[in-house]
């Protein structure tokens, strides 16, 4: 018997002449619960992805006229000023919602920015991702700031 939706998951029954234990019926409600918990936090994760979006929006709009940056190489370039550092991982949840699209990916996007954007400094961290200096992003916010 499987369950169709979580609210479910507390009322089953087991099947007649099913012997179960009363161990396995809380053990099903504690993996509901551990389930709605990673569904809130999923639902936040996304929520602030948004947010995120919405506020470098005009950001990305900026460094694409002023570099002729694209919209990725422009959305990379503003997470990366956002936070000064992040991981791989941490740059695909911000820019794909956690949907990898491949490590080289990034890394050309990386490059095309070191090439357009003048005085950029961005050190890559091997097996991790990337710091950006304190003057590069100043430099950018400042130019941001100019064309917003």
């Amino acid at each position: 018997m499987r369950p169709t939706s979580l609210a479910s998951l507390g009322s089953m029954a087991p099947p007649p002449g099913a012997r179960v234990s009363s161990t396995s019926h809380g053990e099903l409600l504690r993996l509901r619960a551990m389930v709605e918990h990673l569904a809130d936090e999923l639902a936040a994760a996304r929520w602030e992805l948004a947010q995120i979006r919405a506020v470098h929006a005009d950001a990305t709009g900026a460094m694409m006229t002023r570099w002729r940056l694209t919209r990725s190489e422009a959305a990379f370039l503003t997470v990366l000023v956002e936070r000064g550092e992040i991981s791989r991982e941490g740059m695909d949840l911000a820019l794909y919602g956690g949907d990898p699209r491949g490590d080289k990916v990034l890394d050309v996007w990386l490059c095309k920015c070191r090439r357009k954007v003048p005085g950029l400094e961005v050190v890559t961290v091997q097996g991790w991702g990337w710091r950006i200096s304190e003057a590069s992003r100043a430099r950018i916010r400042a130019a941001i700031a100019e064309g917003a």
